[in-house]
């Protein structure tokens, strides 16, 4: 592990680190910010360029229709001095103005205000058609010829109505041209106006705009340094703690951003560390386990530390008796409990096929396991296969599905457990074999000697009685001399039968050798062992084999703790006594030990 010194170095370079990355991001962001706000007063300049062409577009209007009304008066002025004059050569001159000069000039101004207003609103070009009406009926007066070079000579009167119709047709146009000037010049003045209000407003949103942007940048960051740095010296802090040796703790990282992604790997790191770090403990463990029991139970606790929220039932193939057993505790009120009743090894799915299972409830599959497919619940059941024989299998109930390391963490526990619980089945078999007698299936003399002296020792710390019962066959060397050894074996094999079935379950039963049996009776007395010796005589009588054709009977003597001995060996000896006497008195009988006095030793055995 780090000195503190030199972690805090670390931190304090990891933070300046970040932070010079931030300050390379606010550098970067505040010219940005100054260019957006350079293009934004760019960008007003350009639109009051825009306004002021649409305010130079209502000041075109205006000269036009200036010039028109210009061009209108000099057409009146000559019109009413052609009218007035009387000299010819007067009239023919300004004739030739009008045609040469004035005429064309309102003619190409009435034009260019058509053109003008071609798009604008009906009233607008109806003032246009107004005017070219106007100026039409000028033209047709002149075409009349009235205003010729001969055509008022001497009629003053007529001159003077002639003037008066000229003012008439003038004054509508004049009145016509000097109310579009003055609307256009008020539009020219709307527009201006309107171009600098939009020009102000915009300037000042665009700074309000720049200055908040700016604001924000600056803010951003400095949040999310405040953010980011905390959560890096947290992750340093842990990830020291790790390389110390921790492995309790757990960073827990919320959001989605890199840092999250971060501390939930290095979280999973830490997971499959400690899962190595337990499952180093488990095996070493395993190993020094010395019972098939502690073993499965082992098994049991490992993959239920592995997978939260899980629970774990260790099973067991029993061949023999072609079951399939529970060999953990299930949980109160387990379904399983109920699928196991009966249930055989083909039962179980992963058994069966020697794979691992999965079953879930909100899937249909093909075929459901019998024994975790009616749970209402996920499982998966994974084999303790061993050299292509399965001996059981490890199923695991759980809410969520697996995820990858737990489903990892399963097969290894159970890849590592079941080479161990293969070698104490193996020993637990040969031992059995070793201590069982192969014709009666009982336990041999060597289980019988071991067994009295844990029983006999346990009598001495419970000061419960103990009785033995010891018992062999009445002639038996008659039976192999006449019907031959085959049919001997076959009734010592017929008698180790009645003895499983004619005591209780806590009660022991072995054969000595030969035609020799003893029965162990513990917390019972000699009055009660002797109740029990006479109904194990009266079955063994009831035995018929075929092929002997005579009685099969017992001689049984009984002796008990502390009545008749004081240890495993001195009971022994005693029931063989009263076994004796019950030999001497005829055979086909139960005898009871003499009880010991105080201070003596064993003495001679009656009958009762």
């Amino acid at each position: 592990m780090l000195p503190r010194s030199r972690v805090d170095r670390a931190l304090v370079r990891v933070r300046l680190t970040i932070s010079r990355k931030f300050f390379a991001v606010l550098a970067m962001l505040v010219p940005l910010i100054v260019a957006v706000a350079i293009a934004g007063v760019v960008g007003l300049g350009s639109m009051k360029s825009e306004l002021n062409q649409v305010f130079g577009d209502n000041v075109h209007v205006i000269l036009v229709s200036t010039t028109l009304a210009s061009d209108l008066s000099r057409a009146d002025e000559t019109a009413i001095d052609l009218a007035a004059a009387f000299h010819p050569s007067e009239r023919q001159a300004m004739n030739a103005r009008l045609d040469e000069s004035v005429i064309p000039a309102v003619e190409a101004d009435l034009a260019a205000s058509a053109a003008i207003h071609a798009h604008d609103p009906a009233a607008e070009r109806a003032d246009v058609q107004a005017l070219y009406r106007g100026w039409a009926r000028f033209v047709a007066l002149r075409e009349t010829g009235v205003l010729g070079a001969e055509g008022l000579r001497g009629a003053v009167g007529r001159a003077d109505h002639l003037t008066t119709q000229i003012a008439s047709i003038f004054s509508d146009l004049r009145a016509i041209t000097d109310g579009h000037v003055r609307f256009e010049v008020r539009q020219a003045g709307r527009a201006h106006a309107r171009a600098g209000n939009t020009y102000d407003t915009s300037r000042l949103v665009i700074l309000a705009i720049a200055l908040g942007a700016f604001a924000l940048g600056i803010g951003s960051v400095l949040l999310l340094i405040r953010n980011v740095v905390p959560r890096i010296k947290r992750f340093s802090s842990f990830a020291s703690a790790v390389a110390g040796g921790d492995l309790n703790g757990r960073l827990r990282p919320r959001g989605s951003d890199e840092l999250a992604s971060l501390g939930r790997a290095l979280d999973e790191i830490v997971q499959r560390r400690a899962v190595v770090a337990d499952h180093q403990d488990f095996v070493e463990t395993l190993q020094v386990t010395d019972s098939e029991e502690l073993a499965h139970d082992l098994l049991k606790r490992q993959v239920e530390r592995s997978i939260a929220g899980s629970s774990v039932v260790v099973l067991n193939r029993n061949n023999s008796d072609d079951r399939l057993e529970a060999t953990t505790a299930l949980p109160a009120g387990s379904p399983i409990a109920r699928t196991l009743i009966d249930a055989k090894p083909r039962s179980c799915l992963a058994v069966l096929f020697a794979r691992p299972h999965e079953e879930d409830p909100e899937r249909q599959p093909l075929t459901r396991c019998e024994v975790c497919g009616k749970t209402g619940r996920r499982a998966t059941c994974e084999p303790l296969l061993v050299g292509g024989e399965v001996i059981g299998s490890v199923l695991v109930e759980h809410d969520e599905p697996l995820r990858e390391h737990d489903t990892a963490a399963l097969r290894e526990s159970v890849a590592q457990a079941a080479p161990v619980l293969a070698n104490m089945r193996n020993l637990a078999v040969a031992e059995f074999r070793a201590s069982t007698d192969s014709l009666t299936g009982l336990p041999n003399k060597r289980a019988v000697q071991d067994t009295v002296k844990r029983m006999a020792a346990h009598t001495s710390r419970t000061l419960a009685p103990l009785s033995a019962i010891v018992f062999d066959l009445d002639h038996f060397k008659k039976i192999n001399d006449s019907f031959g050894h085959g049919r001997g074996d076959d009734v010592l094999a017929a008698v180790g039968a009645v003895l499983s079935e004619a005591v209780r379950t806590s009660d022991f039963v072995g054969r000595n050798g030969g035609e020799e049996f003893i029965v162990l009776l513990p917390d019972t007395d000699a009055e009660r062992a002797a109740i029990a010796a006479e109904k194990i005589r009266a079955a063994i009588a009831q035995i018929t084999v075929s092929g002997v054709e005579r009685d099969i009977t017992a001689s049984l003597g009984i002796a008990s703790i502390p009545e008749h001995a004081g240890d495993g060996d001195q009971l022994v000896r005693s029931a063989d006594r009263a076994l004796y006497v019950a030999k001497t008195n005829g055979r086909n009988r139960v005898e009871i030990a003499v009880a010991m006095s105080a201070g003596e030793g064993e003495r001679e055995v009656v009958g009762v």
